[in-house]
């Protein structure tokens, strides 16, 4: 008798048009130019709305108006050469956040810095797992499973865990990639799905590719909460360092109630506590490719809010490891006393005064030990099961499951 193949769901959420059968192709056919027939992504656009408004008015509350700070004042941080330099905070810090980073030349900029292998190691480690250990991870993906990655970029690294997921044998798996950028999320699926019908898979081991075009907040409400079947998410980068401890504590904790089912697995690449000069040359490259990535989110930033007197000339890139917090910071320092203006809600524009030397913060790259690990694991729900590391010991990728209520199955 021939096996029986059941139907997974995506079923719709408030009437949502993407609800469909699993069986039904996530991806479609266009004719190129030359006459060929070219196999394209579907993207499913989940935004709840317009990113840049939530975000505008995210600066003006952490800009114009910040809380008092509640952290330490003042401190060292290290740099590349292994010496210390001083960071002290305004008393109420300003912030701004870290997606101004991610326009499409933001994303590119970042490309350049992964392949700073010399320098930055955290790419260089994270691919030498899934290379050389990727056989055994396979092993915790099943049949039928759809693998959510959270913030896809370019994909890299996700074309080997894909590789390895097929040549297991793994069937009818699904993969969606997340990102709020969406031309570079086109062309990045694009590029993975080109390079999967290069290869001579069996029709069975082949994956169906599809976008979703939204935040990691739009995709708690999305129709990802209803997939039936094995879900996988994977967290790439080290991109949980971008969120202070308590942050990712509670966006984990989101991801575990909102989007796992008991039995589902969370992957996460995680960079660890270690010498700081080797942590602040990762993010202090001798061609200066951070320092540009970090200077163009004022550029995006500027358009964003449709003015354009936070002139990046008026500012530097300040940043180090500060090994008590066990995280690198970067900020922008204005290098002259000036006013510049942030838009209200309301409309208009706040004039904001700079003092010289102030420090805004912009970003964290927060590293951890395993007692971090496994404090991240106890408090969000999940079960730390397993964990890899690079030949050098300096990055670990973790599995996560979420627990059956009635034991391990």
């Amino acid at each position: 008798m021939a096996e029986m193949k059941s139907h997974r769901y995506l079923p719709s959420f408030n009437g949502d048009p993407y609800a469909r059968k699993v069986d039904e192709p996530l991806s479609k056919t266009a004719t190129a130019e030359n006459g060929g027939v070219l196999t394209v992504p579907t993207i499913f656009d989940i935004k709840e709305n317009d990113h840049q408004c939530p975000l505008v008015q995210e600066v003006f509350q952490s800009f114009v108006n910040p809380p008092p700070t509640a952290e330490t004042i003042t401190c060292e941080l290290y740099q590349p050469d292994g010496t210390k330099r001083t960071r002290r905070l305004s008393e109420r810090m300003r912030k701004l956040p870290s997606e101004i980073l991610y326009d499409a030349r933001g994303l590119e900029l970042f490309e350049r810095i992964t392949e700073l292998e010399d320098e930055y190691y955290l790419t260089r480690c994270e691919r030498e797992i899934l290379r050389t250990q990727m056989p055994d991870i396979a092993k915790y993906v099943t049949d039928g499973a759809s693998i959510v990655e959270l913030g896809c970029g370019s994909l890299s690294k996700t074309a080997t865990f894909l590789k390895h997921v097929r040549e297991a044998g793994r069937r009818d798996v699904r993969f969606f990639a997340l990102d709020i950028e969406k031309s570079f999320l086109e062309a990045s699926l694009k590029d993975l799905m080109e390079d999967e019908q290069k290869q001579d898979v069996p029709a069975e081991n082949r994956i169906e590719y599809a976008g979703i075009y939204g935040s990691y907040t739009d995709a708690l409400s999305s129709f990802l909460k209803d997939i039936i079947g094995q879900k996988v998410l994977l967290w790439l980068g080290s991109s949980i360092g971008n969120f202070s401890r308590a942050d990712s504590n509670a966006l984990v904790g989101r991801f575990q109630k909102e989007l796992m089912k008991e039995g589902d697995v969370f992957f996460i690449g995680m960079d660890k506590r270690k010498d700081p000069a080797t942590v602040a040359r990762a993010y202090n490259d001798a061609g200066g490719v951070t320092s540009e990535f970090g200077l163009n989110g004022l550029d995006h930033l500027c358009r964003m809010m449709g003015n354009s007197d936070m002139d990046r000339m008026s500012f530097d890139y300040f940043a180090g490891y500060n090994d008590v917090e066990g995280r690198h910071e970067a900020y922008y320092r204005s290098n002259v006393a000036q006013t510049v203006s942030v838009p209200r809600s309301t409309g208009g524009f706040e004039k904001v005064d700079l003092e010289k030397d102030e420090l805004i913060r912009y970003e964290f790259s927060v590293k951890y030990s395993m007692e971090e690990i496994q404090e991240l694991a106890s408090s969000t729900g999940l079960v730390l099961e397993r964990t890899w590391t690079d030949a050098q010991d300096m990055y670990n990728f973790c599995m996560f499951r979420k627990p059956f209520s009635n034991g391990p199955q």
